[in-house]
């Protein structure tokens, strides 16, 4: 079983990295258009 996962596990890095820059990429996009939605409401 180990010798099993340790065959897999570039994959599995693979996996977990492309993941983990989705989320950050959703999460500074979302913060992005929400700070551009605050500066829309501000009365200037």
């Amino acid at each position: 079983m180990c010798r099993q996962f340790r065959k897999a596990q570039p994959y599995f890095f693979f996996l977990a990295t492309f993941f983990v820059f989705l989320a950050v990429f959703f999460t500074a996009d979302f913060a992005f258009f929400a700070f551009f939605a605050f500066l829309a409401m501000l009365p200037s």
